[in-house]
């Protein structure tokens, strides 16, 4: 049961990083854009 629950902490982990990642990614993109853009 204990080692079910590490599991699941590990995969909740793995999501938050998943979407931090997704969310920077957005960011750079979004930055990258507003940069070209006004140049």
């Amino acid at each position: 049961m204990q080692h079910k629950n590490k599991f699941q902490r590990i995969n909740q982990i793995i999501q938050v990083i998943g979407f931090l990642s997704f969310l920077a990614i957005l960011t750079i993109i979004t930055l990258n854009f507003f940069i070209k853009g006004h140049l």
